[in-house]
C-alpha cells in the first residue's frame, strides 16, 4: 500500500471575538508573546430541524513581531 503523504503544517481559520483583554509579555529571553482567548458562534441545525448555536472558546498566542503588532490593537469584545 503506497503511503499518504501529509503536509507539515496545519492551518485553521478562526473568526470570533475577543472575550478578555489579551495578555502581552516579554519572556526572559526577549521574545514578544501575547495569549488571547476568543468565541466562535457556530449555527446549525438539529434533529428538529431548528437553527440552534454553538459557541465555543479558543486560546491562540502569537510571537514576536505578530505579538507585537496585534498587542496594540486587541482589545475585549475585537472581531
Amino acid at each position: 500500500m503506497t503511503q499518504l503523504r501529509m503536509p507539515a503544517i496545519n492551518q485553521v481559520v478562526l473568526s470570533g471575538r475577543l472575550v478578555q483583554d489579551p495578555e502581552y509579555k516579554v519572556m526572559d529571553n526577549g521574545v514578544s508573546r501575547l495569549s488571547a482567548r476568543i468565541a466562535v458562534n457556530r449555527p446549525y441545525r438539529d434533529r428538529n430541524d431548528q437553527w440552534q448555536e454553538e459557541t465555543s472558546f479558543f486560546t491562540i498566542v502569537l510571537w514576536q513581531r505578530a505579538a507585537e503588532l496585534f498587542a496594540e490593537r486587541l482589545r475585549k469584545g475585537v472581531p
